[in-house]
């Protein structure tokens, strides 16, 4: 990433910052821009928000899927995302953190999470995933944080800091694993309709 001089404007010394990705092939032509007023978004804030953009965008393309919420203090990590917009499966829920990446993720991946967030994570009755970014590609990979287990309705427990395999995302891998996590909410309901 190649990040422009600042040039100041008007008189509250506002900023105006061009970041330019460039095409891996001729590097002097951008593949896009983005520009903003204000104050000067930091490379890491970039690399975080693209990669959060692209996970959503990934993720509600299946027309169940909606944003229940996003990054709230009650939870460490980066999205909660329902999985059926059915009243009645209102608990049928995906824990998400994502990871943006300025180039293709190395495998194993070792997730850096935080204290709080492993905390979370060990602590979540909901399956809970990581997506890991590549925000020069858009290229996304996944791996389970808390597994779900669909033919039982459990979840395995998460193991803080052990490196992870991560498998690519394209359509038919990310309606896999939407399906998992909804497999592993009627096992779980039927589980319980049995006792």
């Amino acid at each position: 990433m190649r990040i422009q001089d600042n040039d100041a404007l008007g008189d509250r010394g506002e900023t105006l910052v061009e970041y330019l990705l460039t095409d891996f092939g001729d590097k002097t032509k951008p593949l896009f821009r983005v520009k903003f007023l204000g104050e000067t978004m930091s490379e890491p804030l970039y690399v975080t928000q693209r990669a959060e953009n692209v996970a959503l965008v990934m993720l509600t393309r299946d027309p169940e899927v909606f944003v229940r919420s996003r990054g709230s203090p009650e939870s460490a990590l980066d999205f909660v995302l329902g999985l059926d917009r059915n009243p009645g499966r209102a608990s049928w829920l995906l824990e998400v953190e994502v990871s943006g990446e300025r180039k293709r993720p190395q495998h194993p991946y070792r997730p850096r999470l935080t204290g709080r967030q492993w905390e979370a994570v060990a602590a979540a009755s909901f399956p809970t995933c990581l997506f890991v970014v590549d925000v020069i590609s858009s290229m996304a990979f996944f791996s389970w944080l808390r597994v779900p287990q669909a033919k039982d309705g459990r979840l395995l427990p998460a193991v803080k800091d052990e490196p992870r395999k991560l498998t690519k995302l394209i359509d038919h891998r990310l309606k896999t694993l939407l399906d998992e996590a909804r497999e592993f909410y009627r096992n779980k309901r039927n589980a319980r309709a049995l006792v």
